[in-house]
């Protein structure tokens, strides 16, 4: 696949800018793939179109992310050192999407890098940092993830003016009555971290 994108490519090098019905590039779609060799050397021709982003807002590396793809994620980083800055239409960061599109790894690579550490407490359009969408989406493994780090700020208040925990308390109270679910498990991890209630009237 590699040589034979390449071989493109040197036929008709403006290939690489060409975008399809939804706004996607040739990098796009490389993005979804394990190619990361092709994504290597697409960059290294031009890294121009990690900078295009689709109809829905999404830059190549948002895509990565999406689909697990760490090793695209880290030769796309390696390239263009400022793939945390690049939002989507709801100003989600590459990190907001891992959580969103569960992808465990990516959110673990992320919270290793130090010079990434500003995407852990960024926050979207609604004020949302990465451990709201983990906690609204009750995966617990990147609840835990995202705890673990040292660098997670756990009591930020989005824009409705709720933090993680008064979010995981929410959505148990619209839960089925007496059962147990992963809310449950995400507010005793909050709790256990000292996190704060943006809301006075709950009870845990």
């Amino acid at each position: 696949m590699t040589e034979i994108a390449n071989k493109l490519l040197d036929w008709k090098p403006t290939l690489v800018e060409k975008v399809d019905d939804s706004g996607s590039t040739f990098l796009h779609y490389l993005a979804a793939t394990p190619l990361e060799d092709a994504v290597r050397q697409l960059l290294e021709r031009d890294t121009s179109t990690a900078y295009l982003s689709d109809c829905n807002g999404f830059f190549p590396i948002h895509v990565a992310a999406s689909m697990g793809r760490r090793a695209v994620a880290i030769v796309l980083i390696s390239h263009c050192n400022d793939m945390d800055e690049l939002v989507d239409k709801e100003g989600r960061n590459f990190l907001h999407i891992a959580v969103q599109f569960d992808e465990p790894a990516i959110v673990e690579f992320v919270s290793r890098q130090p010079l990434l550490a500003k995407m852990m407490n960024a926050r979207d359009y609604k004020g949302n940092t990465p451990l709201h969408l983990a906690v609204k989406f009750k995966n617990q493994k990147i609840v835990s993830l995202l705890l673990g780090n040292r660098r997670v700020h756990h009591s930020i208040i989005n824009k409705d003016g709720l933090a993680p925990i008064d979010l995981a308390i929410t959505q148990r109270e619209q839960g089925l009555a007496g059962a147990q679910g992963p809310e449950d498990w995400i507010i005793q991890c909050l709790q256990r971290t000292g996190a704060v209630f943006a809301l006075d009237d709950w009870t845990p």
